[in-house]
């Protein structure tokens, strides 16, 4: 009982000081506060009037009056108190600067009410049935008159221009000609200006006879042409050269035989032994060098021969080939014929065992020659 009764005198001490309180503040709100920092002057209390869901505006420091800006729920409109989209602006609209829309993934970035004109986020752009752009001219055909430098055109289909071979004339040019001017130093004539097409001369500086040009430094002049102190050319036996002399015009050249090999920046070459030579090496120009053969790389053995092979192979016969022979063949039986023999013979032995012998005859008769076999 005692703890509530202190509650409540507490209370109550609490409500009835703070009326004194609230005046005390209320009266000083409007005069400057002094702090250790300086002294602090307090805006006047605002005054006005608004409106729900208008968003306020300060007509003045102490006034709040509605903006044209309405807010609902997460929509806000300028001049309409019905937004339809999270800005909604009801009135024309000024942009004084870039304009950059970020569309909402495959969301439109641009699209009119009511049409079918759109841009999409790809900036890919549909326009209305019927689109129509301005500039739509009248023309009925092109027409290339003789002269005009250029071919083709026509009244129908798809027209093809071009320049015409040769078409453009120097009249047509804005620049057909140019200037070719010597420098300071001269030493050439100057053609001056030169027309596309035409034709100039551009020559030395004209002298006089036996006259050459010569540049000082800083120009070209005419000048006589310079005497040598040369008396004469003689040619030292072993230079190489023939001629010369002290007068008159002077032949010069090389002598038959005179260069020698101490003359040549290249006075040899090197011959280098191939597969199955041995020799070479360098050789002075003049001189000679031998290459021998290494021996026989290898013999290929033919039908009816046999070889072991290598450089140094064996040669036989081959008896699968060709049958083995027991004796050398022979010829007997030999006539020679001398004009007076009425006929002649030869008689082809083989002492192989096993092998037939042969007699040509030749009778000089009216019949032919013939071969007769016979076995021994």
């Amino acid at each position: 009982m005692d703890r509530l009764s202190i509650r409540v005198g507490a209370i109550l001490l609490l409500i009835c000081s703070y009326p004194p309180l609230y005046a005390q503040e209320n009266a000083n709100g409007d005069k400057p506060l002094t702090t250790t920092s300086g002294t602090i002057t307090p805006n006047p209390p605002v005054t006005g009037v608004g409106t729900a869901g208008r968003i306020p505006m300060r007509d003045t420091t102490s006034d709040i009056i509605n903006s044209v800006m309405f807010q609902k729920a997460s929509t806000i409109g300028i001049s309409t108190t019905a937004p339809a989209a999270t800005l909604d602006v009801n009135g024309k609209s000024d942009i004084r600067d870039t304009l950059t829309l970020f569309p909402k993934s495959t969301d439109n970035t641009l699209a009119v009410s009511g049409t079918a004109f759109k841009v999409s986020s790809t900036g890919l752009v549909t326009f209305i049935s019927g689109q129509k752009f301005p500039g739509a001219g009248t023309i009925t055909g092109i027409t290339t008159a003789a002269g005009s430098g250029l071919a083709g055109g026509g009244t129908t289909g798809t027209l093809s221009l071009k320049v015409a071979a040769a078409g453009v004339t120097n009249a047509m040019l804005q620049n057909s000609k140019i200037t070719l001017n010597a420098n300071a130093a001269g030493g050439i004539t100057e053609p001056g200006v030169m027309t596309l097409g035409g034709t100039s001369t551009i020559g030395l500086k004209a002298c006089a006879a036996k006259q050459i040009l010569q540049f000082s430094g800083t120009v070209w002049n005419c000048s006589n042409a310079g005497t040598g102190t040369i008396s004469g050319i003689t040619t030292a036996s072993g230079s190489g050269l023939t001629g010369g002399g002290t007068s008159d015009t002077l032949n010069m050249a090389i002598t038959a035989g005179g260069v020698t090999n101490t003359m040549l920046q290249h006075p040899s070459l090197t011959v280098t032994a191939g597969s199955g030579l041995s020799g070479g090496g360098t050789v002075a120009l003049g001189s000679a060098v031998t290459l021998k053969n290494a021996g026989v790389l290898s013999v290929g053995a033919g039908s009816g021969i046999a070889s072991t092979g290598g450089q140094n192979p064996t040669l036989a016969v081959d008896t699968s080939v060709v049958p083995t022979l027991a004796g050398i063949n022979f010829f007997s039986g030999f006539s020679d014929f001398d004009g007076t023999e009425p006929g002649w013979e030869v008689e082809v032995s083989n002492a192989g065992a096993g092998e037939r012998n042969y007699c040509i005859q030749h009778q000089f008769r009216p019949r032919p020659s013939y071969v007769v076999p016979y076995q021994q």
